[in-house]
């Protein structure tokens, strides 16, 4: 009688996916603000059901009222597909990316004012989005809005905003020296990662995400053990069981 591998299945134990837009709140000095936060470290953290703010005082408790920067960072869900613009009220200085793409830059001192951007065509899922909003002096005020495909002009509603809560996804249940293998759906590119004291991480997915990946499974003899039928859309913060079924 020939020896059978057991059969394996991958279940959900936790979503990193989490309602809100993380913000992060930043300081400068000088003439002009920086063009981005690369290179900075942010000095407060929370996370925004939507965007849309009057400041006359300290934005964040640890925040001083003038010279500061603020970024909204997540991701956006649309569920109808079609023909978007967005918005931006800013005082002073806003840039928007969606889907990675810079769509508004008005990176300079004004008041109060509106800014639009180009008609963008977006299908049903969920995109990349990143504001970046500075204040010079002590009033300023950001909001974030669209016009969708049916013309109607609102600030986002609070529901289409969600955010990663780690640019890790875990894996659990099987012995040390199993090995994880996600391969994302069109491209070359694999993140891997072996089991330690029955834990496997994989990491960096950060820029990717969302990603929808194909899972496989190898034990120590590099045998496989389990690999997905359709790709899986995972997101960093993500937790996974390995178990038999």
């Amino acid at each position: 009688m020939g020896f059978c591998l057991p059969k394996y299945v991958l279940v959900k134990t936790k979503s990193g996916l989490v309602n809100g837009l993380l913000t992060r709140f930043y300081t400068w000095k000088g003439d002009k603000p920086p063009e981005d936060t690369a290179g900075l470290t942010h000095i407060a953290e929370s996370v925004s059901p939507y965007v849309s703010f009057v400041y006359t005082d300290k934005p964040h408790p640890n925040v001083p009222p003038e010279y500061f920067m603020i970024e909204w960072k997540g991701f956006l869900k649309v569920e109808k597909p079609g023909k978007y613009m967005f918005y931006v009220i800013s005082s002073d200085g806003c840039k928007l990316w969606v889907n990675r793409e810079l769509i508004i830059n008005e990176w300079y001192d004004q008041p109060s004012r509106l800014h639009l951007s180009r008609e963008i065509k977006l299908l049903k899922g969920f995109y990349q989005i990143k504001l970046l909003y500075y204040n010079r002096f002590k009033f300023g005020e950001v909001s974030l809005g669209w016009v969708t495909p049916e013309g109607n002009s609102e600030t986002i509603p609070s529901n289409y905003f969600y955010f990663a809560v780690s640019n890790k996804v875990f894996f659990t249940g099987l012995p040390d020296k199993y090995r994880i293998i996600a391969n994302p759906a069109g491209s070359e590119r694999a993140y891997q990662c072996l089991f330690t004291q029955g834990v496997c991480m994989i990491s960096d997915l950060e820029e990717n995400m969302p990603i929808p990946v194909n899972i496989s499974i190898y034990n120590p003899e590099n045998t496989l053990i389990y690999s997905t039928t359709t790709p899986l859309e995972i997101w960093g913060g993500d937790e996974y069981l390995v178990k038999e079924g």
